[in-house]
């Protein structure tokens, strides 16, 4: 249901904010709209009206999940700004070709080192945050740091 709702939102919205005036005349239009009410009716059907309260969460999870795309283009970004800096300095002679290799080889050293640790991070918060909260159950053991009865201390 949730991949009928978003595959359908995604073709009717694309169709729906690209044409003015709106063709209601457009099969494929209707061809998205039918989609994702499709999916919408799936998903009253399975989950009732929980389902209704997690609609929103489609699009914070899209939202969400775009992050990750914006932060690989922010270290392609990041890398180029550091390439035109050292094209910069290179025809300064020596010391901006041996200036240049140093920030160029520094640069793109620190900008790969960011570019596995941020969506790495991200994507550890998309994973336990979002995604595992609709499919985990819980059913372990209580955690409970300080339930030990105390024998030699008062509180």
């Amino acid at each position: 249901s949730w991949i009928l709702i978003i595959i359908g939102g995604m073709v009717f919205f694309v169709i729906f904010l690209g044409s003015d005036p709106v063709d209601w005349g457009n099969i494929t239009l209707l061809a998205g709209l039918g989609i994702m009410v499709l999916g919408i009716v799936l998903l009253l059907a399975g989950e009732g009206m929980f389902g209704v309260l997690e609609l929103p969460s489609i699009l914070s999870n899209i939202l969400s999940y775009t992050r990750l795309f914006a932060i690989g283009l922010s270290s392609l970004g990041i890398a180029l700004a550091f390439n035109s800096i050292v094209a910069g300095m290179w025809g300064a002679g020596i010391a901006g070709m041996i200036g240049g290799a140093i920030i160029f080889f520094l640069g793109h050293l620190v900008n790969m080192f960011l570019a596995l640790l941020a969506p790495s991070l991200h994507a550890l918060r998309l994973h336990y945050v979002e995604w595992m909260t609709k499919f985990f159950e819980g059913g372990g053991v209580l955690y409970e740091p300080f339930g030990r009865e105390r024998v030699y201390t008062e509180v």
